[in-house]
């Protein structure tokens, strides 16, 4: 039984019937998706396979490549439906990658090359000593808040900065935010 029709459409004496009849229109669906996707020769020879004497007739009356004029199982849908994976179409596909040239790899230049294992080797140090992890001793934590160019605060509720006084703390906000024209330091309440 090929289901080429929606089952959604119809009604079935039970619902195994129509579940078998949805799983068939499935299947027939991934198959004619395989089919309009290959080649004469690739279609000729799977009808052959099929056991049809004369593919070439058969594949005149399937003029809109939809399966529909083919007399077609259950079992030669699913074959239709995993060629891709079958080892013919895996030959051709290995003879069609052969018969090009070889890729060329992507070109880069050296300095970009250098600078990115620079910057992989200082992230590697970074994440070994622990850097972000700790602050010195004689460093305490300030909120910091700076107002930009279109009157608004950057950092609201203040940004935390570690510095050993008020104006180092100042001074790493302002390098990080150049273009801040009032810049509040306090200390961080415990």
């Amino acid at each position: 039984m090929v289901v080429k029709s929606d089952p959604s459409e119809r009604t079935f004496r039970t619902k195994e019937v129509q579940h078998k009849a949805e799983v068939i229109y499935r299947i027939y669906k991934q198959a004619k998706h395989v089919w309009k996707q290959l080649g004469e020769d690739e279609r000729a020879f799977i009808l052959q396979q099929l056991g049809y004497r004369d593919a070439q007739k058969a594949l005149d009356r399937d003029k809109k490549h939809d399966l529909a004029e083919l007399r077609i199982t259950d079992k030669q849908l699913r074959f239709i439906r995993d060629y891709p994976r079958s080892e013919h179409r895996r030959l051709i596909y290995k003879k069609l990658i052969a018969s090009r040239p070889p890729v060329r790899d992507v070109f880069v230049s050296k300095h970009i090359h250098r600078v990115g294992k620079e910057r992989e080797k200082q992230l590697r140090e970074i994440a070994e000593r622990g850097i972000h992890m700790r602050r010195r001793q004689s460093e305490q934590p300030f909120y910091v808040r700076g107002v930009g160019a279109h009157g608004r605060w950057i950092g609201a509720r203040g940004l935390v900065v570690n510095a050993s006084s008020r104006a180092k703390a100042r001074a790493k906000f302002k390098k990080a935010y150049p273009t801040l024209s009032i810049v509040l330091v306090h200390e961080k309440e415990s």
